[in-house]
């Protein structure tokens, strides 16, 4: 038997690949089951029973599981006949099925590309392309997506972050990533041009307020020069960059992709996938 007490955003079940969100921050209370025929957002307790779950936490899976659900919270795991129902519980039989923690995507650049034609465009940056990408990573089990940076519409990006989508994965965006200038992200036409532009301190310090007041947590940076194809972000501005995303307790997220000394040298400083820290920062 298993208590819990974790912030829950949704589950996703199918015979074959499913999903539990355990924990997400800014979540919702949303209960969200695929391929069961049930989907609520009340307060009452639902009580799951029947699936193999595979919990998460390195332990065997629960055969013939029994799990609760209460609000917006995982409040017991065990198996079935361990203990009784909550007093007016909704009750959904998951026999036949597996459970297993949600896939969280945290590096994409969905929108851009059309599905179901195959078309790499800005036109394609539209709410029926995106609600399509993010039903599709509810398919295969992934509850939420985090966007890195290439928002064609930043306006509809934060409206789609802000919305709950039905049988949808959860859509996160960092706003739009920041480079030398818009050209100076990743090329390709359809990317060109959608990131902003930082040639001074000045520049990275106030796209870094504009993204933070718009609610974003992480600023995604582009610092190299694409094998000279596009301007280079200046040591200077980045780290101006990461200094103002920290004083506004946001994180900084950079891509390198140089193979040069000075590229190396840049990324011992900090720079580089993953998070970015200015020299002598904790």
């Amino acid at each position: 038997m298993r208590h819990f007490k974790q912030t829950a955003l949704g589950m996703l079940v199918t015979c074959s690949l499913a999903g539990i969100v355990a924990l997400l921050a800014q979540s919702t209370s949303v209960a969200l089951v695929v391929g069961t025929g049930f989907q609520g957002g009340g307060t009452g307790p639902v009580w799951f029973e029947g699936a193999r779950l595979i919990v998460g936490d390195g332990s065997a899976p629960i055969e013939n599981s029994v799990f609760v659900v209460e609000g917006n919270g995982f409040t017991w795991v065990g198996k079935r006949g361990e203990r009784q129902p909550p007093e007016r519980a909704v009750h959904v039989d998951l026999t036949g099925k597996t459970v297993m923690p949600a896939l969280i995507d945290g590096h994409n650049h969905i929108g851009l590309v059309d599905e179901r034609n195959g078309t790499n465009s800005k036109a394609n940056y539209t709410r029926d392309n995106l609600t399509d990408q993010l039903e599709r990573y509810a398919y295969y089990g992934v509850a939420a997506a985090l966007s890195m940076g290439l928002e064609a519409d930043q306006e509809l990006a934060y409206e789609m972050r802000d919305a709950v989508i039905p049988n949808a994965a959860r859509f996160l965006t960092v706003g739009k990533g920041i480079a030398a200038t818009p050209i100076g992200g990743p090329t390709g036409e359809p990317r060109l041009g959608i990131p902003y532009g930082a040639r001074t301190e000045r520049e990275g310090r106030q796209h870094v307020k504009d993204l933070h007041a718009r609610g974003v947590q992480f600023v995604k940076i582009w610092v190299d020069d694409r094998n000279g194809n596009v301007p280079k972000i200046q040591p200077n501005v980045y780290r101006a960059i990461i200094a103002e995303a920290h004083a506004n307790g946001m994180e900084v997220l950079g891509a390198s992709q140089s193979n040069d000394r000075a590229g190396r040298r840049e990324g011992s400083a900090g720079v580089g996938r993953g998070r970015l820290r200015a020299p002598g920062s904790r």
